[in-house]
């Protein structure tokens, strides 16, 4: 993933950096996104795999991939990757 720092990080970004950084892996999905078309080449695992976890939300059966994240968003995905955290700790 190349992220220019002066430019935004969309939700299909955050989810490649993410499960870098987690190493998520779904092996079977029934997880589908309304636009699906919009997933860029090579975040369809992540977002899939991070959804899933309930890491990420649906908004309306959309992922929204090229959309930047807000601040509760990026809340939301802070507050989700602690919870995920404690259940493997546990």
């Amino acid at each position: 993933v190349h992220i220019n720092p002066q430019s935004k990080v969309t939700t299909a970004d955050a989810a490649m950096i993410i499960n870098r950084i987690i190493g998520a892996k779904i092996e079977t999905s029934m997880t589908v996104f309304a636009d699906d078309d919009q997933i860029p080449d090579g975040a369809r695992e992540s977002l899939t795999s991070l959804t899933e976890l309930g890491i990420l939300e649906k908004t309306n059966g959309k992922i929204s991939p090229n959309s930047p994240l807000t601040r509760a968003q990026t809340a939301q995905i802070i507050m989700s990757l602690l919870e995920y955290r404690g259940k493997l700790n546990k």
